[in-house]
């Protein structure tokens, strides 16, 4: 979910207002969750509380079977002086536990299959159009007179076909923090200058699109088990979740800026335990070294090449070596949940088929060096715990990262300071949590830094609103898919309101 101090921000010192605190979203959360307190850890006592849904379409477990690497892990983090929280998605996300997932059956719980596939044919209001691609949204007035105003998109159909799709009252965004800027921004929403350059049609001044981009960086680490422990360990792992033990950690940097806004700040680092690591990394590997090959291979229309490149994965995936080598391997990842870098997504052509230009920026802002650097050095730490140590015998590259401690774990125990901060250089990576493109802000229309207001409603235009990750004023200090849902569910709320329906 994130932290209420996450959201209590969001409500204050972003002027989002109370509807967007930790209170006003709390009930929009427990709308999509219902929690199975049977699966949870019954050694930590699991309290369903107020806090958490139980009626909702969402399932929500942690990992089962309980495996004894996990709870090394975890062992470990409280002999850190890491307090045990078999609920981290309440109000107090400090410590650490059995990571919880939305899955039921194997199977991850998406929102198409949560919340869509159960009503596919059972409502007149609702139409899905798969496999089409939207070129831009249409508009009518002028933002000079007040009335510009969102009247539809032109979509292309699987058929090539190209037709427009009109709305009665609004167009809703919901392409993600990536793709929603891109959009506007074809549609002649953006910085004017930067639109200009392309020949777009400037439609409305916003200059905010695209800007803020954030993302949770990660350092990866992989390490491997004792050949005398494999047997004991694959027997107990459930490959259908392999992300298996999570800490919620707060390092001093994040204390001391605490200290110096005196505005309350939950926990900075997360450490993540992949108890195993399932064959399907070797396949994504395999596809990165790919694009690094082919750095134009997202761009093909029909993306014939880069499924190509994907089915090969999987049949690498499938081979017995590469099945028993994985069976070795656990993974560890530290995860940074507050970054102060902000990076933007900006548009390289007029042409909606070619892929944005993208800067993340990570750790642009050298506090964010620093927090992953205590974070680390914290895991370092707790590799060595005598928990933990008895699991860890070599450390290993992750397919397509760089190669860095080639000689074991020694190395990575006596690395230096500057060592450690050029290994996290070279190995940060991506956690998909795109976020801030499209941010919102108070409803004062002279904030120029937002682009949509606590309504979700995109500035200076009429009937045009964006509900995904773009709107968030900082990303949360957790994974974004839940958070994600909750704004579809907060829009739909103010829609409700508004519409009456």
């Amino acid at each position: 979910r994130g932290t209420k101090e996450d959201f209590d921000r969001w409500a204050t010192e972003f002027g989002c207002g109370d509807e967007w605190s930790y209170n006003g979203v709390l009930e929009n959360f427990k709308n999509l969750e219902s929690v199975d307190p049977s699966s949870f850890d019954p050694r930590q006592n699991f309290p369903v509380n107020k806090e958490r849904g139980t009626e909702g379409p969402m399932e929500v477990k942690t990992t089962f079977p309980f495996l004894p690497e996990v709870d090394s892990f975890i062992s470990g983090l409280n002999s850190l002086g890491v307090n045990s929280n078999s609920d981290y998605n309440s109000q107090n996300q400090s410590g650490c536990a059995y990571t919880q997932f939305s899955a039921s059956k194997g199977r991850r719980n998406d929102a198409f299959s949560t919340f869509i596939e159960p009503i596919l044919g059972q409502r007149q209001n609702l139409t899905i159009i798969s496999e089409t691609f939207v070129h831009k949204i249409l508009f009518e007035g002028e933002f000079s007179q007040g009335n510009l105003k969102a009247v539809g998109v032109e979509i292309e159909l699987r058929t090539t076909e190209k037709i427009v799709i009109r709305s009665k009252l609004e167009v809703i965004l919901c392409a993600g923090a990536i793709n929603s800027p891109q959009l506007l921004m074809l549609s002649g929403i953006g910085d004017s200058a930067e639109l200009k350059k392309f020949g777009i049609e400037v439609k409305a001044h916003i200059p905010a699109v695209g800007n803020h981009l954030q993302d949770h960086p990660a350092v990866p680490i992989a390490v491997k088990v004792p050949e005398r422990i494999v047997p004991v360990i694959s027997k107990l792992r459930l490959s259908k979740y392999p992300v298996s033990g999570t800490a919620f950690v707060k390092s001093p940097i994040a204390e001391k800026r605490e200290k110096e806004s005196k505005l309350p700040n939950g926990p900075d680092l997360e450490v993540v335990q992949h108890a195993q690591y399932h064959p399907s990394i070797v396949s994504k590997g395999f596809v990165q070294q790919m694009e690094r090959l082919f750095p134009n291979l997202r761009s093909d229309p029909k993306g014939f090449l880069f499924q190509t490149f994907i089915k090969i994965g999987e049949k690498i995936k499938d081979l017995s070596t590469i099945q028993e080598r994985v069976k070795g391997l656990q993974g560890f990842s530290v995860v940074s949940h507050a970054p102060q870098s902000r990076g933007f997504v900006r548009l390289a052509s007029s042409n909606p088929y070619d892929m944005p230009l993208i800067d993340p920026a990570f750790l642009r802002d050298p506090s964010d060096l620093e927090t992953l650097l205590w974070g680390v050095k914290f895991l370092r730490k707790l590799l060595q715990t005598p928990e933990v140590a008895p699991y860890v015998s070599d450390m290993l590259p992750l397919p397509g990262i760089h190669t860095f401690f080639k000689k074991g774990p020694e190395a990575f125990f006596k690395a230096t300071d500057d060592q450690l901060k050029t290994f996290i250089l070279t190995t940060v990576t991506t956690t998909w949590h795109y976020s801030c493109t499209t941010r919102m802000g108070s409803d004062d229309a002279g904030d120029e830094e937002c682009v949509c207001t606590n309504r979700l409603k995109v500035r200076h235009v009429k009937g045009l609103r964006v509900a995904d990750c773009g709107i968030m004023p900082f990303v949360v200090s957790a994974n974004t898919n839940a958070t994600a849902m909750m704004i579809g569910d907060k829009c739909g709320e103010m829609i409700y309101r508004e519409y009456g329906f």
